[in-house]
């Protein structure tokens, strides 16, 4: 449920209001579609609605939940929908972290308003920015240490500044790219209990 791997495009899985990509298709399929459980370590519940582009999906089938701030209770605020049309970017590596995006094809128009919203791409001026210096921000219900065995119920966030892959590379030797963003977790403020980690 937390973002781990943010490709530098931004596109991740937006509210998947998008529409079908044209080219090879890879539906959900229990065996290719599994959700790492993710972390926000070191930081604080978000405000509530804080993060109206932010979705948490559960695997039973595909169910989104959106417009979420206590993930385990039903709010007024939120619009839960089953889908069942995944698809998979078709270069997926687990292993590599690579190419770490899906599409949700909603079977019903979602609502906008201030507690669901998209989320703002950047423009075309930073399709070459590393964002290196630059503190990021990691929201999700992911659990709040190695250790600890449950979900965050509320909402999280944790910043940390952007790290060069260069400085990133020798962690994760052979997997970062130009594609990845990396997050330094110095202080134990990160989306994994680690001192540097992708994100």
């Amino acid at each position: 449920m937390t973002t781990l791997t943010i490709m530098k495009s931004f596109v991740i899985a937006v509210l998947a209001l998008a529409a079908v990509a044209q080219a090879s298709t890879y539906y959900y399929h229990p065996a290719k579609f599994q959700l790492a459980q993710g972390r926000i370590v070191g930081g604080n519940e978000a405000t509530p609605h804080s993060y109206p582009y932010q979705m948490a999906i559960r695997m039973t089938d595909v169910y989104v939940i959106l417009g979420a701030h206590r993930i385990d209770e039903v709010e007024d605020t939120q619009t839960r929908i089953i889908s069942t049309d995944v698809i998979v970017h078709e270069d997926w590596s687990t292993t590599f972290m690579r190419n770490d995006i899906a599409l949700i094809k909603l079977p019903q128009e979602v609502e906008l308003n201030e507690n669901i919203a998209l989320v703002k791409l950047p423009s075309r001026a930073d399709e070459h920015n590393d964002f290196t210096g630059e503190t990021v921000t990691i929201s999700g219900w992911g659990t709040i240490s190695d250790s600890s065995n449950e979900m965050s119920p509320v909402l999280r966030e944790v910043s940390a500044p952007v790290m060069s892959n260069l400085k990133c590379s020798p962690f994760y030797p052979f997997v970062i790219k130009s594609t990845h963003l990396c997050a330094d977790g110095a202080g134990g403020k990160s989306a994994c209990n680690v001192s540097i980690i992708p994100v």
